[in-house]
């Protein structure tokens, strides 16, 4: 992230009143600005650690989906499923 994206970004965060904004020097005596989290920057943090918890784990049974249908795709041999459904059509219920 650069400058560019990353204090405007607080600033809005600030208006939403999910940090606090501070003034203060640094190691070089320079005046810097630091941010902490507030109560409801702490119980927004919650919810969008939760969401991002929830999309992983979506993701994750999506890849191990796809995974699973590429190793049934490797070992499908078609001789034997066309055997297979012969069997099924021709077997008297």
């Amino acid at each position: 992230m650069n400058y560019g994206s990353l204090y405007p970004a607080l600033r809005r965060r600030e208006a939403r009143g999910l940090v606090k904004g501070s003034w203060g020097a640094c190691e070089n005596n320079r005046r810097a600005r630091s941010y902490d989290l507030t109560a409801a920057g702490r119980r927004q943090l919650g919810v969008e650690r939760a969401t991002g918890e929830r999309f992983s784990q979506a993701l994750g049974l999506m890849l191990a989906s796809r995974s699973q249908r590429l190793v049934n795709m490797k070992t499908f041999d078609p001789r034997r499923a066309a055997r297979v459904n012969l069997m099924e059509t021709l077997r008297p219920d």
